[in-house]
């Protein structure tokens, strides 16, 4: 899916920056999981029930500095 929510930036809408998203290791393998949904995604999947992280929040708000080069 690749259906977006108004008032969100397109360029952040992943998994990766969604609440709900986890990796870790099993056995192993590296693996990335959505909590909500219950089943593995990848970083760059979008989905319509996007949450993004606080801090992504604050980033497309424009209230998160911009960083410096080198940081």
């Amino acid at each position: 899916m690749n259906v977006l929510q108004p008032g969100f930036g397109t360029r952040f809408h992943c998994c990766a920056s969604c609440r709900h998203f986890s990796s870790g290791r099993e056995e192993g393998k590296i693996f990335s999981r959505c909590s909500r949904l219950g089943y593995e995604t990848k970083a760059k999947y979008q989905f319509n029930c996007w949450d993004p992280k606080e801090k992504v929040k604050r980033k497309i708000s424009g209230v998160f500095p911009a960083r410096k080069e080198g940081e």
